[in-house]
C-alpha cells in the first residue's frame, strides 16, 4: 500500500492575514494570493469568506 504525500500544514500568522486581505482588496486573485503566501486556494478563500463576514458596517 503506497502512501500519499501530503503538504505540512503552514500556520497563517496575523500580517499573512492581514497580507491575504489587502492583496484580495487591490484585486488579487485567490489563486495567485495562495501561491504567494504558500498556502492552498481554499484556504485563501476560508479565511476572505470569514473577514467578510465578520466585517462590521458602519
Amino acid at each position: 500500500m503506497s502512501e500519499g504525500t501530503r503538504k505540512k500544514n503552514r500556520t497563517l500568522t496575523e500580517m499573512d492575514k492581514i497580507k491575504m486581505y489587502d492583496m484580495a482588496e487591490k484585486g488579487m486573485n485567490q489563486p495567485k494570493i495562495a501561491t504567494t503566501l504558500g498556502i492552498s486556494k481554499s484556504t485563501v478563500s476560508k479565511y476572505l469568506k470569514q473577514m467578510e463576514e465578520s466585517r462590521v458596517l458602519i
